[in-house]
């Protein structure tokens, strides 16, 4: 097991202690001390905009619904695979999925439907209750097709579960707030959210543009007022 998946599992059997000690009276006499591993630097893998495309037709038919939803909202595999024809609302622009279990009944979460995504719903022949199907069987494993479609797009490194951190990126960029964004793609901490919302050079280099757009604006403004009022310069 990597580091990531180790700390993962220990966290869970602290919890499960933690959860002991807040009984009354506790079921547990005190919670040890659980000690993690040093985690590699997270992946930083991205699909590109101008790659998009080229990766959509190179992939075989039935699987381009699934890529265009989990580009667009970075939604895990298994919840991807599990979404049935009768959640997908395109009269609301919204995927309906279902919330975080608990004692309660559960409440749905809302998805956007946007950009490609309602397109190739409409274009996705209905064989099976399940949304992405082989036939009358729903898709349980696509790695070989998703293989070969990135090695015909040249993206041959790229793994499906990129598709979440260039979501969760692409979201950023558009200004979604970042709680909604978790609503979304289902991050249920803002640690293991970070570790997604991960920044590249061209990140900095477009907020270098922006705050040289904002000071050279400012500069105008100075200069008009001080064209106006000539009087108020010393």
């Amino acid at each position: 097991m990597k580091p990531g998946t180790v700390n993962r599992e220990i966290g869970f059997l602290h919890r499960a202690f933690q959860l002991g000690y807040d009984q009354d009276p506790p079921l547990v006499a005190h919670v040890p001390h659980f000690p993690k591993l040093t985690e590699d630097e997270p992946r930083k893998g991205f699909l590109k905009p101008e790659l998009y495309q080229k990766l959509l037709f190179e992939l075989p038919e039935e699987i381009r619904l699934l890529f265009v939803v989990a580009y667009h909202v970075g939604l895990r595999k298994g919840a991807l695979l599990r979404i049935r024809w009768s959640q997908p609302d395109l009269a609301a622009n919204t995927i309906w999925m279902e919330g975080r279990k608990s004692n309660r009944k559960p409440e749905p979460v809302a998805v956007p439907i946007y950009g490609d995504m309602a397109k190739f719903i409409e274009m996705q022949p209905q064989t099976s209750d399940c949304l992405f199907a082989r036939g009358a069987k729903p898709i349980l494993d696509f790695r070989e097709s998703w293989k070969l479609g990135c090695e015909r797009a040249g993206v041959s490194n790229l793994l499906f579960h990129d598709l979440r951190r260039t979501a969760v990126r692409n979201l950023r960029r558009a200004g979604v707030a970042e709680t909604v964004i978790m609503k979304i793609t289902g991050h249920r901490t803002r640690s293991v959210f970070e570790r997604y919302n991960i920044t590249d050079h061209t990140d900095t280099q477009e907020a270098g543009r922006k705050a040289e757009e904002f000071l050279a604006r400012e500069q105008d403004v100075v200069a008009q007022i001080t064209s106006q009022n000539p009087e108020r310069v010393n």
